[in-house]
């Protein structure tokens, strides 16, 4: 979850730095105003892009180079203001002489210039990759006006509207990553009272299967005993045996002798009948 939230911060914070420095990232278009201290048109220029610096549209669409033609210690400003002008075509005599883009405004200022000076600004800046004629001639030298005041009450705001939303969105992102270790970790607990409960059942299980197994143990005995005691009594029934074998044997023999002491007579009879026909015989003789 933590992964989530540093995912999510720096997807917010790149999306609202492509936001800010979107207008820095296409590059500002240099403007490039050779002036004099003891002129009015030049302290009337300098105060319009003073104002023009303040506007939300154009403020990050340029910059202003001064460089002073008549300033004690420059004397080099008059040569790069000649050779700047050459370099557009025109001639350097008169200032305010300023360039923007691919255009030059030799004719000094006025307020009826203010469009066209706005114009030209928004087609320098709407070029890609844009670089000034007179880069090459200027260089670094002439210093930057009017750089901070378009640093006005709003951005202050939009960077504390910003350090507020990702403020929120990590203190909401933590408390729902807390909720969920918490439900994570409930789930473990119940996973592991579940297990608790599980070994618990096993282990009374295990008594029981003891007494189980005790139990069969004493029953074994009885059976022994039991069958000791049907094999003492086998003999009896021998014995029982024996004694109806004996009666039988008893009760053929009487009944042999009862047949032989029956047929003993019938033989008797047949002898006598033998000797009275051997009478009757001779006497017929």
């Amino acid at each position: 979850m933590k992964k989530k939230i540093l995912g999510f911060l720096a997807v917010f914070l790149a999306c609202f730095g492509v936001l800010l420095t979107n207008v820095e990232a296409k590059g500002k278009v240099t403007i490039y105003l050779f002036s004099q201290t003891t002129c009015p048109h030049c302290r009337e220029a300098k105060a319009f892009f003073k104002e023009l610096k303040k506007d939300s549209k154009y403020k990050d669409m340029f910059e202003l180079r001064d460089l002073t033609v008549d300033v004690k210690g420059h004397e080099e400003y008059q040569v790069l203001f000649e050779k700047a002008a050459a370099k557009m075509g025109d001639e350097a005599d008169g200032v305010p002489y300023y360039v923007i883009g691919n255009k030059s405004f030799t004719k000094g200022y006025s307020s009826k210039y203010n469009d066209e000076i706005k114009a030209a600004i928004e087609e320098a800046y709407n070029l890609d990759n844009f670089v000034s004629p007179i880069a090459d001639i200027v260089g670094d030298n002439g210093e930057i006006l009017y750089e901070n005041v378009g640093n006005n009450i709003l951005a202050p705001i939009i960077v504390l509207v910003i350090a507020l939303a990702i403020i929120g969105g990590t203190i909401y992102f933590a408390r729902q990553s807390g909720e969920e270790e918490k439900k994570d970790e409930k789930k473990n607990a119940t996973k592991e009272e579940k297990k608790e409960t599980i070994v618990k059942d096993e282990e009374q299980e295990i008594p029981k299967e003891e007494k189980v197994e005790e139990e069969e143990k004493e029953s074994e005995p009885k059976e022994i005993e039991t069958v000791k005691v049907e094999k003492k009594s086998t003999p009896t029934k021998k014995t029982t045996t024996k004694s109806t074998s004996n009666k039988t044997t008893k009760k053929t023999t009487t009944a042999k002798k009862s047949t032989t002491t029956k047929k003993a007579p019938a033989k008797k009879t047949t002898t006598t009948k033998t000797a009275t026909t051997k009478k009757r015989n001779t006497t017929k003789k």
